[in-house]
């Protein structure tokens, strides 16, 4: 006499509410709403309502609540258990080696062996991250540089300025710039700087610092890239005036002169580096305004050996 209600994480809220439930089987994306949509139907069922979520730990794309930074991770490690006890919650993993061969046979675990663990192969972090969730029963990180309000301590991830910051960085440590444009969105450039490695308690050690960030939204590429310069110590000098032959448009090219700080080399996200502004990719809108040298940087990293995490 049971009903079963099959219900897809797309649709409306007002869906997922007003009708009794005394269990739900989910897998790695629900989202809070859900939870509390179905904690709302249970009210009237009895004390034991389970929820069975048979999943892995992989975040899924434009889902930041997924993987380790989401729902699923907070109540594994009852940092948020939604009115759950501990006691009230069982945790079980396995790995990809521990499966029986009856469900994943000896050659496909071979192959996900080679393709995520094996330290003979190298990969792109994107694949080592998937395989903390998919080969080790992990959780795959939602991003490498991000400290979350839960392990964000100033006084362990903040050092007091090593110069006066109202000049400029000193000329004997190497120097990058890091820029993700925004347009109507955030625009970002970060300065990161090496200092010549010194000798600390019988060890050879270098100092790596992010030692200034431009976070400000709604900014055109042209603005920025001023901004950039002008916050580097520096200035930019008229180079050329050019014809586009097509539109009849006059340009500026600009030249950065890197009398304040220099900088090795500047990067930015080659995704947004071939984006289009105005008819031109906005790598070439910052190259027009001084910023001549960017690089898009790659979205691979390439990292030998494996992960160990069981």
């Amino acid at each position: 006499g049971g009903k079963i209600h099959f219900l897809l994480y797309t649709q409306m809220q007002h869906v997922w509410m007003n009708f009794r439930a005394s269990w739900w089987q989910a897998d790695e994306q629900p989202r809070v709403m859900h939870l509390n949509a179905y904690d709302s139907g249970t009210q009237t069922m009895g004390d034991y309502t389970p929820i069975f979520c048979t999943f892995s730990g992989f975040r899924l794309k434009d889902r930041p609540d997924t993987g380790s930074a989401g729902m699923l991770k907070q109540i594994w490690d009852y940092r948020e258990t939604h009115g759950r006890k501990p006691e009230e919650l069982g945790r079980y993993s396995i790995d990809m080696e521990s499966i029986p061969d009856a469900i994943v046979s000896a050659k496909k675990k071979k192959q996900m062996y080679d393709k995520y663990a094996n330290p003979e192969y190298e990969r792109d972090l994107a694949t080592e991250r998937l395989g903390l969730a998919v080969y080790y029963p992990g959780w795959e990180p939602g991003g490498g540089l991000a400290f979350g309000p839960d392990v964000w301590d100033r006084s362990l991830s903040v050092i007091n300025p090593l110069w006066d910051v109202e000049k400029p960085a000193p000329k004997s440590w190497t120097k990058w710039r890091s820029i993700d444009p925004g347009d109507s969105k955030i625009t970002c450039c970060a300065w990161f700087a090496i200092g010549p490695a010194k000798a600390w308690w019988g060890e050879i050690v270098t100092v790596r610092v992010l030692y200034r960030l431009l976070y400000e939204k709604n900014m055109l590429s042209a603005t920025s890239a001023k901004k950039i310069i002008s916050m580097s110590h520096n200035h930019a000098v008229l180079e050329v005036i050019d014809q586009d032959e097509e539109t009849g448009n006059m340009y500026q090219y600009h030249r950065e002169v890197q009398s304040g700080e220099a900088f090795y080399e500047d990067i930015m996200d080659s995704r947004v580096a071939r984006r289009k502004e105005q008819g031109q990719e906005i790598r070439d809108i910052y190259g027009r305004y001084g910023l001549i040298n960017i690089q898009a940087a790659s979205c691979l990293i390439h990292i030998p050996g494996s992960y160990r995490c069981r």
